[in-house]
């Protein structure tokens, strides 16, 4: 069986308006430690061959928060397809399937949500041109 390259794009550039807070949504904390750091933890847990986070712009606590993972800044917040464009650099070139996965979808269950992630990817899997996923 030949396993495909699978990048992972993570959508982190919410405001969380409807929070009603100053603070990004992906750093507000559950279980005593900020949403995205679940969210990484699943995500490096898949060993993809990338992975690359894609933050608004001034949110440098989000950038150190995700750190060592490359980000990418989306300027203007216009939606979800914009915030994968932010990320076009990383996955440009990439050979393999890329998967998108919104913040929002930090889950109390690690397990869960990689097996949705791993879902995704091996649905969409169409050969060696690569193919795109959502995860919303």
């Amino acid at each position: 069986m030949i396993k495909s390259k699978v990048a992972v794009i993570v959508l982190a550039a919410g405001l969380g308006t409807r929070m009603k807070s100053k603070k990004p949504k992906v750093l507000h904390s559950l279980g005593c430690r900020p949403m995205i750091n679940h969210l990484m933890e699943t995500v490096t847990g898949l060993d993809p061959d990338e992975v690359v986070v894609v933050v608004g712009d001034s949110m440098d606590d989000v950038s150190h928060a995700v750190s060592p993972f490359p980000t990418a800044v989306q300027s203007e917040r216009l939606g979800t397809a914009h915030a994968v464009l932010a990320a076009r650099e990383y996955i440009l070139d990439f050979d393999g399937v890329w998967q998108h996965i919104t913040s929002r979808v930090c889950s109390c269950n690690p397990a869960f949500t990689a097996r949705r992630i791993y879902l995704a990817v091996s649905l969409c899997f169409q050969g060696p041109t690569g193919s795109a996923t959502s995860m919303a």
